[in-house]
């Protein structure tokens, strides 16, 4: 322990002697760090954000659709599909027995009007009376319309809490009144709660319709997308075979027959999105391992010179009994004290760097312990392969020799 102290202050001593050059060899490692810090830090960041919009498609719901979500480049091939219709929707419902909702959802863009107030470029969406359970969006003011409504095409709506908000007057009770999306009059019946964004797109400034009454107006041939949930998330798998089985059956595909039809679920675009991230971690590391790679030459540069400024020490301290291990000890604590300050200096930066970027764009950050993990593991590969020559060189020094060094 005591010789540990020692090395600990004669290394101090070394470094503090020649601040300069202590600081300009530790640049390389600060930049390398920094880069580190900084991506890992974007991209958790990155990770939380887009995992918890994904959350909020419904982690147990699959969407059945003309098109996939991940496409490939073939959507000249998809686009000669059949599209998804109500025959589609009944054939779920009839011939799944692990669907506990089946939520058609078939939406437009129109222009919304309230007495002399208008709203442009609101989704009017189609569905059925299942549409909050499988979304989460239940009324804050008044109901959802019932099956009787959607069934009988019946001219009811309820409203996003961006669109009431922007027609109605604070505090004015919007229930029982007719407003007209795309010229057509529809009666109120509820105002949904506020439910935020997903991906940056509102889910406060829509219309939601019966179905029925959005294809008697909108016509049949528009693209239906069914949303399947399970009873528990347990049968996700197991509904998505029956959905297969039942979507084949009604378009009557042969077996030897490609689907065609898409089932989509958030595990896809996650995944997705996991290999995009890994493939950019690995290119912003491979870069910031260049940045060390000179950092750690500039290292083994400098402890070079710093042994032959220093054979004489050596040679004395040998000479008065030091062994090689005490030796190749000392310059290697020298070396890991320098990538250990660029590595706490890289940190601070690369975190703060981070968090500028997340201030003044809308990419998201996270400080994250794995982030400084790395950057240490980083640092301290360097300083062991860039310092053990020098810190060898310097233990296997003849004494003799070393003393007559001039």
């Amino acid at each position: 322990m005591y010789f540990l102290i020692e090395s600990l202050r004669t290394a101090y001593y070394s470094l503090s002697k020649h601040r300069l050059r202590a600081i300009l060899t530790t640049l390389g490692i600060v930049i390398g760090i920094t880069t580190i810090i900084t991506i890992v830090s974007l991209i958790d960041g990155l990770k939380k954000t887009v995992t918890g919009e994904f959350s909020q498609l419904g982690t147990n719901v699959l969407y059945v659709s003309k098109y996939p979500w991940i496409s490939h480049g073939k959507w000249y091939v998809y686009r000669k599909r059949k599209a998804i219709t109500m025959e589609e929707v009944n054939a779920i419902q009839e011939r799944c027995p692990s669907a506990a909702y089946v939520v058609p959802i078939v939406d437009a863009y129109t222009e919304v009007k309230y007495g002399s107030r208008k709203l442009e470029a609101i989704e009017i969406t189609g569905t059925n009376e299942f549409y909050p359970q499988v979304n989460g969006a239940y009324p804050e003011q008044g109901r959802f319309f019932s099956a009787s409504e959607v069934n009988h095409k019946q001219r009811v709506c309820v409203l996003g809490w961006g669109v009431y908000n922007n027609l109605f007057d604070h505090g004015e009770d919007p229930l029982g009144k007719w407003i007209r999306v795309s010229g057509i009059k529809v009666r109120i019946i509820g105002v949904l709660q506020k439910r935020g964004s997903v991906f940056g797109e509102s889910r406060d400034n829509m219309v939601l319709v019966p179905i029925d009454t959005f294809q008697k107006h909108y016509g049949r041939r528009i693209n239906i997308t069914i949303q399947v949930m399970p009873y528990n998330p347990e049968q996700l798998e197991q509904l998505e075979d029956e959905t297969v089985i039942a979507l084949r059956q009604v378009r009557r595909l042969h077996s030897w027959e490609e689907d065609d039809f898409s089932i989509n679920s958030q595990d896809v675009l996650l995944q997705e999105f996991k290999r995009t991230t890994k493939a950019l971690f690995a290119a912003m590391v491979a870069i910031s391992a260049l940045s060390l790679l000179v950092g750690g030459i500039g290292i083994m540069n400098i402890m070079l010179i710093s042994v032959t400024e220093r054979t004489r020490e050596i040679g004395i301290r040998k000479a008065i009994g030091a062994k090689r291990g005490h030796i190749l000890l000392q310059f290697l604590i020298e070396v890991l004290i320098l990538c250990w300050v660029g590595c706490l200096i890289g940190a601070s930066l690369g975190f703060g760097l981070a968090g500028f970027i997340s201030a003044v764009t809308p990419l998201p950050s996270a400080i994250s312990v794995k982030a400084g993990f790395l950057g240490l593991i980083f640092s301290s590969s360097v300083a062991l392969f860039f310092g053990i020559y020098p810190a060898g060189k310097a233990a296997n020094l003849n004494p003799i020799e070393a003393l007559h060094y001039e």
